[in-house]
């Protein structure tokens, strides 16, 4: 009897043993099957299209909705032809209305199949491309924005810049840009039921409610917390476009590099009046004489407008051509400073040829004046001068 008893609490003890073991191998299975399954987010600047990258163990996949619909994108969408083009590039290229700026040849997809499909008011596409998720993944990892853009010939393109999230607080101000899509993002079965992998964490929407935020089943939002004002709240809403690389268009550095420059030119070169006690120093001589005659405007009017203005001037300005977005994209640390270097000094030496022939025509008509001859040549030069510099302001802005 007592040897019955024995064995049965034995046999007791070794189901429940067995059965914590079954719970704990469930446990670590269904985690782990979360981490393997997992899902970014990314949101448009505009705030109402959201875009979803899907992983699992035998792949990913996207999805793009826009809420509420919107007009250019189901145009492009709606119908596959098989000869939409599409392009994934850094967000900084693209310009507002310029449909070639957000096609570079360099950064078009190969395989980016896709399906159109509407819920409600809401438009979305799902594709799947090997070569889509790899840049995706790219841009996500080093937190940097970029656009999906695609050309529907002879019909329509679209193009949207999207922004990796990457914490809570952007979801956060996402509630006070835009309440409706804040909401409806809240709704999706992806953010109650998936792994998110940068906020790392799952049911991110009851992590969002919880903390004070109420949306009622028609998207509106009724109930938030109010966010605490610091400087860094500011800081997630800016866009990454910070913290790419950096924006070579942007040279007013420059500019007041150029107004330095000119100014101490015209402090070297522009003779001083005369005092009652004259030091007399050692007249410049050779390349650098040649130099401050020209800044004056000493040298003849027509050397110094189609010699030095128009050749020379030319000559040194064609190597900028080669600096354009590709070419500092695939160009290391070293060219690039090289390259500004040359951009500064080729705005000084044109400010330099600019002024020089300036002068050199104002001396020009002083002289037909005396001779009451015709000042139009004078006049002609200085137009198209004056043309010149309207015409490198408007490509410069």
């Amino acid at each position: 009897m007592l040897e019955t008893l024995k064995e049965r609490s034995i046999k007791k003890m070794k189901k429940k043993l067995f059965s914590f073991i079954l719970i704990f191998l469930s446990i670590f299975n269904y985690s782990k099957a979360e981490i393997n399954s997992t899902y970014s987010i990314l949101l448009e600047e505009d705030n109402n299209t959201l875009m979803v990258i899907f992983r699992d163990q035998t792949g990913s996949d996207g999805l793009v909705i826009s809420y509420g619909g919107y007009k250019w994108f189901k145009e492009v969408y709606q119908t596959k032809t098989n000869q939409e083009e599409t392009f994934i590039q850094p967000a900084r290229l693209g310009q507002t209305g310029n449909m070639s700026s957000w096609m570079m040849p360099k950064y078009q997809i190969g395989d980016f199949n896709f399906e159109f499909n509407t819920r409600g008011e809401d438009q979305y596409i799902s594709f799947v491309s090997s070569e889509s998720t790899s840049e995706i993944e790219g841009y996500i990892t080093r937190g940097q924005n970029f656009s999906l853009a695609t050309h529907q010939p002879t019909k329509a393109w679209y193009a949207g810049t999207f922004q990796p999230i990457k914490n809570l607080r952007q979801l956060e101000l996402l509630s006070s840009k835009n309440s409706r899509t804040f909401c409806k993002l809240l709704s999706e079965t992806f953010m109650v039921e998936g792994y998110n992998r940068e906020l790392a964490t799952a049911n991110v929407s009851e992590i969002i409610f919880n903390s004070g935020y109420e949306c009622t089943n028609s998207f509106d939002l009724i109930r938030k917390p109010e966010l605490k004002k610091e400087k860094v709240s500011d800081q997630t809403s800016i866009s990454l476009e910070e913290t790419e690389y950096p924006e070579y268009k942007n040279y007013w550095w420059v500019l007041i590099i150029l107004i330095l420059g000119a100014f101490f030119l015209y402090t070297k070169t522009v003779p001083k009046p005369k005092k009652r006690k004259v030091i007399k120093k050692s007249s410049p001589t050779g390349f650098k004489k040649d130099l401050i005659n020209y800044w004056q405007g000493k040298v003849s009017y027509g050397f110094s407008y189609w010699v030095c203005l128009t050749i020379i001037g030319t000559i040194i300005s064609l190597p900028a051509f080669i600096f354009t977005d590709e070419f500092f994209d695939n160009s290391n640390t070293l060219i690039v400073y090289l390259a500004v270097f040359y951009l500064v000094f080729n705005l000084i030496s044109q400010v330099y040829l600019i002024v020089g022939t300036w002068r050199s025509a104002e001396i020009y008509k002083a002289q037909k004046r005396k001779l009451k001859q015709s000042l139009i040549w004078g006049y002609l030069g200085q137009i198209s001068i004056v043309l010149s510099i309207i015409r490198k302001a408007a490509e410069f802005l």
